[in-house]
This record gives structure tokens, sequence and C-alpha cells, in this order.
């Protein structure tokens, strides 16, 4: 059975009601053609009568949200006019009606499903109520086919969806449409597959942007890159919250929320800003570089100020979002320089240095392409081993 359905929603003769507020100008004759609706609603109403039945389309959106979309239907009103007015959808026909009802009105028409009522079990109803019963019978298939959609993708969160896996979703109806056996296996197939091309493609822009000598010095690119490919750090962090949703000044221009709720910083500096400087009076030895040493002091800074403020970006952040961030001994990150891969004493050097931090960690570029890398095997291996 197809996911796309269109279905009976009112039938012809069916008589729907426009709720209108006259102009004072509309003239007598527009005014005796309108109904006056009692009760609570205590309005005028104007009649819009289906010359066929009134139908209603089920989908599946390029995001993979249901929607409902009304068919357009002839159908007539008689407002104002010598003679009646046919027009192709009950939509036109409220914009018209409208149009010589209230002609004071800056736009015309408005939510059918929230201006227009139909006889319904009885009582007149908003379309938007005669919506909700007509879909409830079919809500089921269409929950059942989102959830399967999303349990194909990975579990750590998706970089944000480019043009190649949106044409992809067509072939994903295409292949749902064509019965129930499609919905389970080949919508899957599809979305796996999908879902592994575009980490493939993230990664390997982000591998040639390090090589880009353009771009290596650029903090605002890279700032803007990694809030693009946050997934990178494997879950760990879901989509950053920008500074002037928090309202604090001495703290980084990005707050980053954990995948468990709490909020941790994070300063972003370039790949070309330099980590460590061999100590000379101890060969083999390596410290912090200045740059790195002022990164590691201003995220200090940035927990400490959190922390201080932490009872009131803790109520902004309610405000803004509804609450489930928590604000508790934050830790904080500098992304900063790159390593060579095969100098096996810088990497340890680094690994002792971050030792001896208990709630700040220095990573590096390198760093953050190995764990994307890695984030990709796993899905690649994940993805094989199920059916």
């Amino acid at each position: 059975m197809s996911l796309e359905q269109t279905v009976p929603f009112l039938p012809k003769d069916a008589e729907i009601l426009v709720r209108v507020s006259p102009s004072a100008r509309v003239s007598k004759k527009v005014r005796d053609n309108l109904a006056r609706i009692g009760g609570p609603l205590s309005t005028h109403a104007a009649s819009i009568r289906l010359l066929e039945p009134l139908k209603i389309r089920f989908y599946l959106s390029r995001e993979w949200t249901a929607r409902q979309e009304l068919v357009p239907c002839k159908c007539l009103i008689n407002v104002g006019n010598d003679k009646p007015e046919e027009l192709e959808s009950i939509n036109s026909a409220y914009q018209r009606i409208s149009e010589l009802v209230e002609p004071d009105r800056k736009s015309r028409g408005g939510s059918v499903y929230q201006s227009l009522l139909a006889e319904w079990n009885g009582k007149w109803e908003f379309l938007a109520r005669i919506r909700e019963d007509v879909y409830s019978p079919h809500r089921s298939r269409y929950d059942t086919a989102i959830r399967d959609f999303h349990e194909g993708l990975p579990t750590q969160p998706l970089p944000r969806i480019s043009s190649a896996l949106r044409r992809d979703t067509r072939r994903i109806r295409e292949l749902a449409a064509l019965d129930d056996n499609a919905l389970a296996e080949g919508v899957t197939k599809e979305v796996r597959k999908s879902t592994l091309e575009v980490y493939e493609e993230r990664i390997k822009r982000f591998a040639t942007d390090l090589k880009d000598p353009s771009r290596l010095a650029d903090e605002a690119f890279w700032q803007h890159r990694v809030h693009q490919d946050v997934w990178m750090f494997a879950a760990q962090h879901a989509p950053p919250l920008p500074k002037e949703r928090v309202g604090f000044d001495n703290i980084p221009d990005f707050l980053f929320p954990t995948a468990d709720g709490y909020l941790d910083v994070m300063e972003i500096k370039t790949p070309a800003t330099s980590i460590l400087v061999e100590d000379k009076g101890h060969p083999g030895s390596f410290r912090w570089s200045k740059e790195a040493s002022e990164g590691i002091g201003q995220v200090s800074n940035y927990i400490f100020s959190v922390e201080e403020h932490r009872r009131e970006i803790t109520e902004r952040l309610e405000a803004k979002y509804g609450g489930g961030l928590r604000v508790i001994r934050p830790r904080g990150f500098l992304l900063i320089g790159e390593y060579d891969e095969r100098n096996t004493t810088q990497r340890d050097a680094l690994r002792r240095l971050n030792g001896e931090f208990a709630r700040l960690y220095v990573m590096t570029f390198t760093e953050l392409l190995q764990r994307a890398r890695s984030l990709l095997k796993v899905f690649q291996e994940e993805f094989s081993l199920r059916p």
C-alpha cells in the first residue's frame, strides 16, 4: 500500500462557512448574502458550496514529516454577484470572499483549517478538527514509516543534510510507495547508504580544508566548520548554543550541550596555531606554546564564569529552550593546531600534558579528523551487520 494516499474529506454539495468581518463600506447586497453565526463565535459568515467531493492527500515530506494537503476542487460562492461565481479550490474561494467582503484587509484569506467550518457529525466544526478525525485512521502507518526511517539512521547526530541526501529521499519515497515490504527493506537500505555518503563527504571536505593554506589561519572559518560538524565529536556534544542567547560576555562564542544534558565550553583556534614547543634545556621534553597557554587560560576563565553565573545561565536556557540543560561543573575544551601523526614523541608529550588537567582537554584538529574517521568505520560495520 502506498504511503501517499488521497481520501474523502467532505462530500459533493457540502456547505462550508467562511468566518468574515465585513467592512463598513461593503454594499447592502453583500451584507444580505452573509449568514450570521450565533453562539460563542457570533460572527458573519459567507458560504462555499462544493461542486465535487473535497479530498485530502496524506504524504511524507522531504524531511520525513507527515503532511496533509487538501486537493483542489471546484466550488461555488454567491457573495454580492448577480450570479454565483465558480472557483477552482476552497482556498481561492476563501481569498475571493475576503476580497469582496473585507476590502480593507491588507492580506487576503488565511488558514482554511482555522477559519472555515463545515458540518461534521451533527455539529459545525473547523476544518482543522475534521482533518484530525479523517487523518486518525491513517496516523499509525505514517508514524511507523517515520520511526522506521529514523531507526535506519545512526545513533549519532547527523551532519547537515546535503542536497544529495534530499534528492535521495525521493527515491526512498518511491520505494516506500511500492508496498509495505519495500518500506521495511528498501527504505532502510537507501537511508543507510545515503547516511554513509553524507559522512564520507563531510570528512573528505574537512580533510581537504586542512590542506588548504588559505584556510589554515582563518579562525572564523574553522569556528563555522566545527559548528557544522559537531557530530565529529562522536555524540559527545549536541549542536552549539550561541553566546547571545545565553546573555553573558565573558564566555566563549558558543556553549556546547553534552549528549546527556549538561553544558561544556569550547574555545576554537585554528589548525595553524602552535601547540607545543620543545624545551631546549631538557631534550625530548615539550611544553605548551604561548598560543596554547593563552587558549588554556581563556578556557579556564570561561569555566569559572559559567560556574559563577550558573543560576542565571540556567534560567535563560530554560526560557530559550524549555529546560533540560544543567550547568554543573562544566568541562572545557580547546581545539587547536595539528601534529604529525608519525611523530610519536609529540603525541606522547601532548597526552602527558593533557593528563595534568582535571576538567580541561586540549584537542588537535588532527585528532578530531581521526575521531570522525573512526566514527565512520563504526557506522559502516554497524550497517553491514544490521539486516
